[in-house]
């Protein structure tokens, strides 16, 4: 009986991103930008194309350390933010009591 090949993960490279939408007056100046663990174009279009705008990709790269370790982007924005709030709940309660 042959044994099954079950692959429950797949290995995948998270990366940052920006773009643009040239078309779309009001936004003339402004770069959306990402993060993601898929393909950069293929998230760009999930984004835009029910709206049916165009974009334009102004940059991309890997969201990781340039020396390369494990640490990501994402991971220390989320820190951030979590530092971020503390320290408006510990406004918050200084100024409210």
């Amino acid at each position: 009986m042959n044994k099954p090949n079950i692959q429950t993960t797949k290995q995948v490279v998270p990366m940052l991103y920006g773009y643009s939408t040239p078309e779309v007056i009001r936004h003339n100046g402004w770069t959306k930008i990402g993060y993601t663990e898929q393909d950069v174009e293929t998230r760009i279009n999930q984004q835009t194309h029910t709206a049916d705008i165009k974009w334009k990709l102004e940059w991309k790269g890997n969201a990781t350390f340039d020396d390369g370790s494990g640490e990501t982007f994402i991971n220390i924005m989320k820190s951030r933010e979590k530092k971020r709030r503390e320290n408006l709940m510990l406004l918050f309660w200084i100024v409210f009591y």
